[in-house]
């Protein structure tokens, strides 16, 4: 064998054993789902003056079924065993036993309307 047909050799072994995964957890998560279950629990908020853009805000509540979808999503992207997702779901949900938790994203075009942390801010949010 030739030093260059070794070297071709080597190369196509290491790379297809490289990009060889175990594909664990594939069933578990459904990306369709997982947006759904998103979708179904925010409520949204848009407001255009003509064509320009005021203010867009997504609220989520984080409740069971978002965490269950949202741990489903990092057991897919971390491929964590299912001992793992159990362990991180009985973690969130000792969490959620005390305290509810919502997610809100805010976005508005003006720099100085950008301001939702501050006590001068022009907006105002209720729970």
């Amino acid at each position: 064998m030739t030093g260059f047909s070794k070297i071709i050799s080597i190369s196509f072994l290491l790379f297809t054993t490289a990009c060889a995964t175990n594909g664990k957890n594939k069933d578990t998560f459904n990306q369709d789902n997982f947006i759904s279950t998103i979708e179904d629990h925010t409520q949204k908020s848009q407001k255009y003056s003509g064509f320009y853009n005021t203010f867009n805000a997504r609220v989520t509540f984080l409740n069971s079924l978002v965490e269950e979808a949202l741990l489903r999503k990092k057991q897919n992207y971390y491929q964590w065993s299912e001992d793992e997702f159990r362990k991180q779901r009985e973690k969130i949900f000792q969490e959620q036993s005390t305290k509810s938790k919502i997610m809100l994203a805010f976005f508005t075009p003006e720099r100085k309307d950008n301001n939702l942390d501050k006590p001068t801010s022009i907006w105002k949010v209720y729970l």
